[in-house]
């Protein structure tokens, strides 16, 4: 009983979350279901034409009445209210406790007073994803760095001091000393599967889109009125060009996924021996050999230096230089944050180019892995981009509303017109009641034009082609508008306009405290400008082979042929 509670403490401790984000979420509210409310709703749906599933599709609140509330606990429906008043529904996803690894389960204490496994309870919303803490009653999102990891950073360097003075590689991080199954199992996999564009999804969203609704009900009447042959044509081009709009902002999104979802094989250090592992296996709290290459998730530096190109993440093309974790006395538990410790911190997305260790040739580079997924720097941008959260003058579209004063000025004329002349027409005449129904229903139609979603969908297609063509991609079709009115675009670095690696373009020498012209040729310049560009520089020589330091550096230590020379002997003395 003793080490089940044990066992019991250490999940707690992996799995323990941050307070509900106030900034995004105002409140989750459980909900059951109730069998023969579902039923009657699945009756109500073709008696209503549709309109019950439309109006729980669009309000939240319309859909409510097929469940009841509950607690968090026992709830199936979790409904998440929004700060700027959005309120989404979300099920309630239970994962089984692992019948292998007792460590791995979250326990209760049941009647007899034994302790049983539970599962864990998750909801996803805006791809991030909240867990049910049963203390409070209430889901908390997982944080993105988990609680323990400061203090098992800190006994990792407090290993590889030992390591460094002649203990065994067994001591670093050893699997006894955290649970890597339960952070497996909290986080999942190292990858942006969550964030890929699913083409059914975005399919119907586009086909469930008001106008597009409002156009099935015309397309009815058109049915109705024996207007085969029209009816199946504009039909058929809806269908097309809704799918045509979807495949294009697909391919797109699709392309922005496979940019940021970078996976490949990675040394991983475990049971004091190096691995080979693939990328999408880590967990926060695995060590790893850094290697050159794009990094797949925030890793903190625990031994070593390297160079970084971060234009990725703040548009700058200049090289970043981190070096290893230093721990502050009486600070260990809490002294390290990725988003305060951004010189011992690689972040993901971010490209490796040079790694050096301080002191022997032969040590490796070591680092922790501390985010991963979409919790990681690159994938909160992903997150962000798309699944963000619309502000409170960002729930109504702009579009719809520009189209439903449309539609509500050409109703009034037609009612107008239908007042004018239909009304004396009926009085001279005998008029069956079916008739005047469908005149009616005439006017609202000619009101809102069938063809409109469907010309909206193909102009909003070809300008995302033509912007595509010129390297502007559209993610949001919605935003064309919105694009159409900017006049000036501000970039705050020149960075993210240009290469990710500087080039050499030339000098400009300088004799009698003048600049000259422009030598792109180094053969040009000055001998002291030669001897400047070879010595004063930031680079250095590691393993005898290999030249670090700043890129630009680089390029004009090359650019003037210096070579670093190695000293094999030294005189007596010195």
């Amino acid at each position: 009983m003793e080490a089940e509670l044990q066992r019991e403490q250490r999940t707690r401790a992996v799995t323990q979350t941050t307070p509900v984000d106030s900034t995004v979420v105002r409140e989750f509210v459980g909900y059951d279901s109730v069998w023969w409310a579902e039923v009657l709703y699945i009756v109500l749906i073709p008696l209503s034409l549709g309109l019950t599933w439309i109006l729980g599709l669009y309000n939240t609140n319309a859909s409510l009445w097929r469940f009841r509330k509950c607690s968090l606990r026992k709830a199936n429906f979790v409904s998440v209210q929004f700060i700027n008043g959005h309120q989404v529904l979300v099920p309630v996803h239970e994962q089984p406790p692992s019948q292998s690894h007792q460590s791995e389960r979250h326990f209760r204490q049941g009647e007899s007073g034994e302790l049983k496994a539970t599962a864990l309870r998750k909801i996803k919303v805006l791809l991030v994803v909240y867990v049910y803490d049963a203390a409070q009653d209430t889901f908390k999102q997982v944080p993105g760095m988990p609680a323990h990891m400061p203090l098992q950073i800190h006994n990792a360097m407090k290993s590889l001091q030992l390591i460094n003075e002649g203990a065994d590689w067994n001591i670093l991080n050893p699997p006894s000393s955290w649970r890597r199954k339960d952070v497996q199992r909290l986080y999942g996999k190292n990858d942006m599967a969550t964030g890929r564009p699913s083409f059914l999804k975005m399919a119907g969203g586009f086909l469930v889109y008001p106008p597009f609704i409002v156009q099935y009900y015309e397309l009815a009447y058109l049915y109705y009125t024996g207007y085969y042959v029209l009816a199946s044509a504009l039909l058929l081009a809806t269908l097309i060009s809704a799918f045509l709009s979807t495949a294009k902002l697909h391919e797109i999104r699709l392309e922005l996924f496979k940019s940021v979802d970078k996976q490949g094989i990675t040394p991983l250090v475990h049971h004091g021996r190096v691995r080979a592992v693939s990328s999408r296996v880590l967990v926060p709290g695995d060590v790893t050999v850094l290697l050159p290459g794009t990094t797949t998730c925030d890793m903190i530096l625990l031994q070593g230096n390297c160079l970084v190109e971060e234009s990725s993440l703040s548009g700058e093309a200049a090289q970043v230089r981190k070096s290893s974790f230093v721990a502050h006395s009486g600070d260990k538990q809490c002294a390290y944050h990725p988003e305060t410790h951004h010189s011992c911190t690689i972040h993901a997305g971010t490209v490796v180019q040079q790694v050096w260790a301080d002191g022997d040739e032969d040590e490796e580079v070591l680092g922790m892995v501390v985010r991963t997924g979409l919790r990681s720097t690159m994938g909160n941008m992903l997150r962000q981009i798309v699944a963000p959260l619309k502000g409170p003058g960002d729930v109504k579209d702009p579009f719809l509303l520009d189209l439903f004063h449309f539609c509500a000025f050409a109703l009034c004329i037609q009612t107008c017109l239908f007042l004018v002349g239909a009304i004396s027409y009926c009085l001279s005449h005998e008029v069956p009641s079916k008739e005047i129904i469908l005149k009616v229903i005439g006017t609202i139609v000619a009101a809102a034009p069938i063809a409109i979603p469907t010309v909206m969908v193909c102009s909003n297609g070809a300008c995302a082609g033509k912007l595509r063509a010129k390297g502007i991609h559209v993610l949001d079709l919605g935003k064309l508008r919105s694009a159409a009115d900017v006049q000036i675009v501000a970039f705050d670095k020149t960075g993210t306009l240009t290469g990710s690696m500087p080039e050499l373009h030339g000098m400009l020498p300088v004799e009698e405290a003048k600049f000259t012209g422009l030598q792109q040729s180094a053969v040009r310049w000055p001998e002291a400008l030669k001897q400047a560009a070879a010595l004063c520089t930031s680079l250095m020589l590691v393993r005898k082979i290999q030249v670090v330091g700043d890129a630009a550096d680089k390029q004009t230590f090359k650019a003037v042929e210096a070579r670093f020379v190695v000293s094999l002997c030294c005189s007596e003395g010195s």
